[in-house]
């Protein structure tokens, strides 16, 4: 431990920044994602539903939420 503490002040610095820049990059990219899927089903279900008489619709929606959740069933980072 004697290491850090005759390192230089400026260093841990940049270091600390550097850890902290790269947490809310990934936090970012994490949530960009999400809104990326997000909307890209909701472009899916809309496709689908595109026509479709109204009695059909629950059963649409039925279907196209099973592939989402296959998908996040072993996701276990949200």
């Amino acid at each position: 431990m004697s290491s850090l503490v005759a390192a230089p002040p400026l260093l841990l610095a940049a270091l600390a920044l550097v850890s902290a820049a790269t947490t809310v990059t990934c936090a970012w990219l994490r949530s960009r994602t999400r809104v990326a899927v997000a909307r890209e089903h909701t472009r899916r279900v809309a496709l689908a539903l595109a026509g479709s008489e109204p009695a059909a619709r629950a059963a649409i929606v039925h279907v196209c939420a099973r592939p989402e959740a296959a998908a996040h069933a072993g996701d276990d980072t949200s």
